[in-house]
């Protein structure tokens, strides 16, 4: 009979206790959405090909996204898909600031970029985060893959750049979604990687599911749960003791704390970081997860507001 032996302790990622006052993404979940004037929807805080900044060619771009029912968590994720059109594919996209369409539809002359004139086009951001993480499914044509950029800036900012001048860019994450299908929930984590000691003012989310202009026509990318992670600097709200895990025949026992404090995230990751068990706890809720892995150790993971606590357990 195997036995999960509980071992003192953890690794501690996230926020601190002072996440509320911490900057996050708008409606990085996709659960809200609301319908443009063409009569498709759109989730609340993001953009895309038909609310351009060429209301000329608005009418006639492709939609390139969907709401779909098949969520990592809640109701939605966002699908995006790569479309074929006018000889041409239009990548799947979706950003939080606003897409340039130039009158002639080429891919290769377009970009997306922050408009701090309009608070449609632009979300305010003013924290350093160590970390941007989320959940993809992917289902790339041959030789395509998805994309997520994300770039911290004061003032004016585009991407791709114009003449390589990225002087407002504060900082940046960037992540590549594999080559290949996966049709499972899969959580993927980027750093920010730093220019200069400066304090945004706006961050700029680009999301694809193409290899930009070079996409092709059927690639399918779908996100939920996008956040961004602190790294602690104070006192944590949640402790790790406070997660309680223990085993018993061949059963996952997971106790959580906080009743009332809304959804957890709970992983069970082998040693090369990869997910076995994945489910969502609410506070003070306890629950046993039945496992069938083999020997060796394991790290069950409870995720709440972007804190993270991590605990051993050895399986034999």
């Amino acid at each position: 009979m195997r036995k999960f032996i509980l071992t003192i302790s953890l690794v501690i990622f996230g926020l601190s206790s002072l996440i509320a006052q911490k900057s996050q993404i708008d409606n990085a979940s996709f659960e809200s959405w609301h319908t443009l004037f063409t009569g498709v929807e759109l989730p609340n805080h993001w953009n895309s090909l038909k609310n351009s900044d060429n209301p000329k060619i608005n009418t006639l771009a492709p939609v390139v996204w969907a709401k779909s029912d098949t969520a990592y968590d809640g109701n939605y994720s966002l699908k995006l898909i790569d479309v074929a059109v006018f000889g041409q594919v239009a990548t799947g996209t979706m950003t939080n600031g606003i897409v340039h369409t130039p009158s002639n539809m080429e891919a290769s002359e377009g970009f997306i970029y922050t408009d701090t004139a309009n608070s449609l086009y632009y979300t305010k951001f003013t924290d350093r985060p160590d970390s941007l993480t989320g959940w993809y499914l992917s289902d790339p044509a041959d030789g395509d893959h998805g994309n997520i950029t994300t770039i911290l800036h004061t003032g004016y900012a585009r991407t791709p750049v114009l003449n390589g001048d990225s002087t407002t860019w504060v900082g940046s994450a960037t992540f590549d979604f594999p080559s290949d299908k996966n049709m499972e929930w899969k959580r993927f984590s980027v750093p920010f990687n730093y220019y200069n000691g400066n304090n945004p003012e706006y961050i700029l989310i680009v999301i694809t599911s193409g290899n930009g202009a070079q996409a092709k026509a059927g690639s399918k990318l779908w996100i939920d749960d996008l956040h961004v992670v602190f790294k602690p600097t104070g006192i944590q709200s949640f402790k790790p003791e406070q997660l309680k895990v223990f085993a018993n025949n061949n059963q996952l026992h997971i106790a959580l704390p906080n009743a009332g404090a809304g959804k957890y995230q709970i992983r069970v990751l082998d040693m090369m970081g990869r997910s076995t068990a994945t489910t969502t706890m609410q506070g003070g809720e306890s629950t046993n997860l039945r496992m069938n892995l083999p020997t060796g150790i394991y790290f069950v993971q409870a995720e709440h507001k972007g804190e993270i606590i991590t605990k051993k357990v050895w399986l034999h």
